[in-house]
């Protein structure tokens, strides 16, 4: 698969699924970010592949011996574990996947909407990477699209989380008009509600999904990540109206 990660897409016993080892050249923190933002987004209703913990053992490793990791300094074996996986929505041997399609066909797309609540859910998660989605076929000649490529939401810099305010990068492309139409304004307001009543519950059944084998040392400051998105839910309105604005103003200067 495409992206630095070096994610491979792998039949497993339930499926097919797109795979990012434990050992990627990202970090293994991005395993935990996939899995945390998978589980909210599932929570908060947006459409997103289903996520596992997928278990590489070794007879498997011994079966494919692609399953690697390329760096300047030669090839990493990958290591027998657990590791993430996002399930394919689709066959990919029998159905198309789409990486991304013209502007005249988002019309057809039958969940457009959810790319105005994921907006509010990568500022509040404060995804350092660019919106990404999939798209499928769906009846009646439509099309659905899938939310994916978590790997560097909880502001993740490749080193280490740190979550700050940073209105850019948060849309998708082809989609700036999308942000200022008419009936946006519900759209953002129920979202920011949904996450701040989400966020009042408490994350705890989030942190507990992940394994711990990919926080390693890592727990005080996931649990530090967790309270702070518990705290930014709380002036979430006023982020997402700052992302908002700016992707206003780049449709502006574009046009």
């Amino acid at each position: 698969m495409r992206g630095g990660a070096q994610a491979d897409l792998v039949l497993t016993s339930a499926g097919w699924y797109v795979v990012k080892w434990k050992q990627n050249p990202q970090h293994r923190r991005v395993l935990v970010n996939e899995a945390a933002s998978a589980e909210l987004l599932r929570q908060l209703g947006i459409r997103a592949p289903e996520w596992a913990v997928v278990q590489a053992d070794d007879a498997f490793l011994r079966s494919n011996p692609n399953a690697r990791i390329e760096s300047r300094r030669g090839c990493i074996q990958v290591e027998a574990g657990f590791h993430f996986g996002s399930k394919v929505p689709v066959d990919p041997e029998t159905q198309e996947i789409y990486d991304l399609i013209p502007r005249s066909l988002f019309s057809r797309v039958d969940n457009l909407g959810d790319f105005i609540r994921v907006l509010v859910f990568d500022v509040w998660v404060d995804n350092c990477d660019g919106r990404q989605a999939i798209f499928t076929r769906a009846p009646g000649n439509r099309l659905s699209a899938w939310m994916i490529d978590n790997g560097h939401a909880l502001g993740f810099d490749g080193e280490r989380w740190d979550l700050r305010d940073r209105p850019c990068v948060k849309g998708f492309p082809l989609l700036s008009d999308l942000y200022g139409s008419r009936g946006a304004d519900e759209e953002f307001g129920s979202m920011v509600a949904k996450i701040r009543s989400l966020a009042d519950i408490g994350l705890d059944d989030v942190r507990r999904a992940i394994p711990s084998e990919w926080i390693a040392g890592d727990h005080s400051s996931l649990s530090r990540v967790f309270d702070d998105l518990v705290l930014r839910s709380m002036r979430l309105d006023a982020l997402v109206e700052d992302a908002r604005t700016h992707l206003l103003q780049d449709c502006a200067r574009s046009a």
